[in-house]
């Protein structure tokens, strides 16, 4: 058991980490989504163990500035890493995309052989990036290729994953529990006391911080195959 979480507020963004913090003990991942001057900047950070915001390099005022969004991975052993590698934790990355990943996919070595996947690990969750990619590469239109990476993922995931080149951040879920506050921007695999909702299964949800903050808009559909989808 994982969690992935975020939120637009520094203040808000402890408090997720601290409600998740059971449900991964293993690794912790943040990375801190900011625009500057020269576009925009993801800035992550991993490190063994359970949370804890005094071991990252950097100073709480530099790490809290209200303008950025931040996004958590609170990782549990896998059954396949039980020993921590900065490479086999969360989240993983390519040039132009970021995921974070709660749930077991039990595709993913198809998935490697099939679209010839070189940059992954033996982690389930690496070949998200490596195949939004692969599929990037002949579409051009990105909601429409998280749809079919989407489509093409069996088993469960509670799903981010982070435009690097324009800072959008997109949500999907298939069975595992994520959850929006639509007034406020933040999501999370813990449910919240007021004005959270799930994130409705084979729906991508996208928000974007710098057009209109607090705001999760569904811009795809995609097929699931997900055992707790009833019609």
């Amino acid at each position: 058991m994982c969690a992935i979480l975020g939120s637009p507020r520094a203040t808000m963004f402890e408090i997720l980490l601290t409600a998740n913090a059971e449900r991964g003990t293993f690794s912790t991942g943040i990375s801190i989504i900011s625009k500057g001057e020269s576009g925009v900047d993801v800035d992550t950070t991993k490190f063994p163990g359970a949370l804890d915001l005094d071991r990252f390099p950097f100073s709480t005022d530099e790490m809290f500035d209200e303008e950025d969004y931040y996004i958590g991975h609170l990782q549990a052993p896998t059954s396949s890493e039980r020993e921590w590698r900065e490479k086999t934790s969360h989240p993983f990355s390519t040039t132009s995309y970021t995921s974070f990943h709660n749930g077991v996919l039990t595709n993913s070595e198809k998935l490697k052989d099939k679209y010839d996947l070189q940059d992954c690990n033996l982690v389930d969750s690496s070949v998200i990036p490596q195949l939004i990619k692969s599929f990037a590469s002949t579409m051009w239109n990105l909601h429409d290729v998280l749809a079919d990476v989407c489509g093409h993922l069996e088993g469960t995931f509670g799903l981010c994953v982070v435009d690097n080149d324009d800072g959008s951040i997109y949500l999907a879920r298939q069975g595992s529990a994520l959850f929006i506050n639509q007034s406020t921007g933040d999501f999370s695999s813990i449910k919240g006391s007021d004005g959270w909702v799930s994130v409705p299964e084979g729906k991508i949800l996208q928000y974007k911080p710098a057009e209109e903050r607090h705001k999760w808009h569904q811009v795809a559909d995609f097929k699931t195959d997900s055992p707790y989808l009833f019609l």
